[in-house]
């Protein structure tokens, strides 16, 4: 009995090991990232949408821009799906006032007719918008769901504030519509991982 025991304690430990790997970011922060997830790091956002297949309007995105500190992010994607349709990126921005739930209509609101803009799209739907209890770690947690760039797809957008680095952080997943609710269980991991 003793044997099985401490069998299935090396299996356990053992099983753990290699599930993830920790990941400096060059924004600042510490992560934790599947191993079927690969990172690329610092990429520049107007680098990206230039080779990107969708057209974007660059100069909302251009406008929207000026109001982070860094248009540079971490863009992670899991390599076992499409990863044009199915990816997560994180920026920071300078922290500034939390919303709190009598700003959210106002905040919905805006958000929606941002990406409208932004995706071109002005009969894009917002699934979600509320504040959330997903990931208690940080404060003032944020979560929008929205019809994604491409035909199938959503972005699922996480809001929320470091306050003991006065930074907020945005993490976007884009998902296809069957991949979402998975992609999205490790994403919240990803973000319960993030440590300064």
């Amino acid at each position: 009995m003793k044997k099985l025991f401490v069998y299935t304690l090396l299996a356990l430990m053992f099983c753990n090991v290699g599930f993830s790997n920790e990941f400096k970011s060059k924004l600042g922060f510490y992560l934790e990232i599947p191993l079927t997830w690969k990172v690329v790091d610092n990429q520049n956002v107007m680098e990206l949408i230039d080779k990107s297949d969708y057209d974007w309007d660059k100069e909302s995105i251009k406008e929207m821009s000026k109001l982070v500190d860094n248009t540079n992010m971490l863009y992670v994607f899991p390599t076992n799906y499409n990863f044009k349709l199915n990816n997560m990126n994180i920026m920071t921005t300078p922290l500034e006032e939390s919303l709190s739930e009598s700003d959210m209509s106002e905040f919905c609101g805006m958000m929606l007719e941002l990406y409208k803009s932004v995706l071109n799209q002005q009969t894009l739907k917002q699934y979600e918008c509320k504040l959330s209890k997903l990931i208690p770690k940080f404060h003032n947690v944020v979560e929008l769901k929205h019809d994604g760039p491409f035909k199938g797809t959503y972005n699922i957008q996480f809001f929320f504030d470091d306050l003991s680095n006065a930074k907020s952080l945005i993490m976007t997943l884009g998902c296809e519509f069957d991949n979402c609710e998975i992609l999205k269980k490790e994403t919240i991991k990803i973000i319960n991982s993030i440590r300064f």
